[in-house]
């Protein structure tokens, strides 16, 4: 069931996706940057259930297309 009900919002989804040129791990990541400041990937990758190296992927992608951006934490510097 949940499966059937994953594959109808990636369906509903599609057309928007596509046209602006982002996936949909993309537009979950957008949407969670858009609810706060800064997160740090660790985060990211926990609230949209993606592996950490592909949730740096997308992220990659998204500053790629100046969708998002990066910078250093003073802290920590990662």
């Amino acid at each position: 069931m949940l499966d059937r009900l994953d594959r109808a919002v990636a369906a509903a989804l599609l057309p928007a996706t596509e046209s602006e040129g982002v996936s949909r791990e993309g537009w979950r990541v957008l949407l969670m940057l858009a609810r706060g400041s800064g997160r740090s990937m660790g985060e990211i990758a926990a609230h949209t259930a993606l592996p950490a190296p592909t949730a740096t992927r997308v992220v990659d992608r998204l500053v790629e297309s100046r969708l998002a951006y990066r910078h250093t934490d003073a802290v920590d510097r990662r």
